[in-house]
């Protein structure tokens, strides 16, 4: 009997893990496929932590009386869970607006995180808690909104993206940081819109340094 029910338990974390992996990612871009020039190298120096799924309380109220959220959290979303790795993005992109400018410069990521920010209100007769923290069933083809929100929030959830961006291009900061509500109702490439927005506000932050 215990060999069966290992078995069992065995077959299904397997079948998890397969249904996992054939889940389609959380759409963020897209690369061009462009060739970096010669010299222009990319160090990954994310911490292992940032490159995991995640989820923090960044908030606790003191007092369960009067207005404002119970608490809130912040939930990252691992490499794994996006459809290209952000670092690869970040360099494609680069390579699209400096071109040759690139060549013999470094780039040295420590930071690249696309992060839901979610409360728990104080209970009302109208308030639904969020379910969250499914993202297998959030990146089901079912899903008829946006995947991100839903892996955090649930299927009638809103959050807070937050991305951040800390960086070295040729020994000079690359920042760059951006929050935007989004709602489960969003497309579902809503998210890559604001991303490519806060890349371009960085990189012509970095370009006006330069000057």
């Amino acid at each position: 009997m215990a060999k069966a029910l290992g078995l069992c338990a065995f077959l299904v974390l397997a079948w998890g893990a397969q249904a996992w992996s054939q889940q389609p990612k959380i759409f963020i871009g897209t690369l061009s496929g462009a060739a970096r020039p010669d010299g222009f190298t990319v160090e990954d120096a994310r911490s292992e932590a940032t490159k995991k799924v995640a989820r923090e309380q960044t908030y606790e109220k003191p007092f369960t009386f009067g207005r404002g959220p119970l608490a809130k959290y912040l939930r990252y979303f691992s490499d794994d869970e996006l459809n290209i790795p952000p670092i690869d993005m970040l360099a494609d992109r680069l390579v699209a607006q400096f071109g040759d400018k690139l060549k013999g410069r470094k780039l040295v990521v420590k930071e690249f995180s696309v992060a839901a920010e979610t409360t728990d209100e104080r209970a009302t007769p109208n308030y639904r808690p969020p379910t969250g923290g499914n993202p297998v069933a959030a990146t089901s083809t079912t899903v008829t909104g946006n995947p991100l929100v839903y892996a955090a929030a649930g299927p009638n959830g809103t959050i807070k993206l937050q991305l951040k961006l800390i960086a070295e291009l040729g020994g000079k900061p690359l920042q760059g940081a951006d929050t935007t509500a989004m709602f489960s109702r969003d497309a579902p490439d809503a998210q890559a819109k604001h991303i490519a927005r806060m890349l371009d506000i960085a990189f012509y932050r970095f370009e006006q340094a330069e000057k």
